[in-house]
């Protein structure tokens, strides 16, 4: 239980991030939706990858700032969820920047027209963290475990892009044989 907590507790530490990541995306979709409507689709592409840099930087310069800013002071301000949460802190703060990336992929899929996707490659993600998690806690612990999860999330923003660029090039193929301009 102690290592559940552990987690739940860096988790609410990084919750700020997470209000301010659907925040972004809140305000970012009704843009992409009329870049959508006008067909500038690289526009949409790059304000995703845009949307994903941002997305792992704001993540990752949080987690700094949390690191480097005295541990009183941090403890003073979040409580006990800091003494809690704070040894898992690093790894879930990777995790949640990984799914950053992947809430950039799913908005440049949005983008496309292609929601679907997403709701597909989830699912065949869906498994993953379970698949490398569970191994590892149960041969190296739950250090192991965590970064077994860092891994599979890290995997999944790759995929999930990787997706996206296989599904844009393939949509650039239909469009060069039928002739016309899908994709600018």
């Amino acid at each position: 239980m102690g290592f559940a907590g552990s987690m739940r507790g860096a988790q609410v530490i990084l919750g700020p991030v997470v209000v301010v990541e659907q925040g972004l995306l809140a305000s970012i979709l009704p843009k992409v939706l009329e870049c959508q409507e006008y067909g500038k689709y690289v526009r949409i592409r790059v304000m995703s990858i845009v949307f994903s840099a941002i997305m792992f930087l704001g993540v990752m310069i949080y987690c700094l700032i949390l690191c480097v800013v005295p541990s009183e002071w941090v403890a003073s301000l979040l409580g006990g969820v800091w003494d809690i949460g704070r040894q898992f802190l690093i790894p879930m703060s990777l995790l949640q920047a990984f799914s950053g990336i992947s809430l950039g992929a799913t908005l440049a899929f949005r983008g496309l027209r292609n929601s679907s996707k997403t709701v597909v490659v989830r699912s065949i993600l869906a498994p993953v963290p379970f698949i490398f998690s569970v191994p590892a806690l149960v041969l190296w612990g739950e250090t192991a475990a965590i970064w077994a999860l860092v891994f599979s999330g890290a995997l999944g923003g790759v995929f999930l892009w990787a997706v996206f660029f296989y599904v844009r090039a393939d949509l650039e193929s239909a469009a060069s044989r039928v002739g016309t301009e899908v994709l600018d």
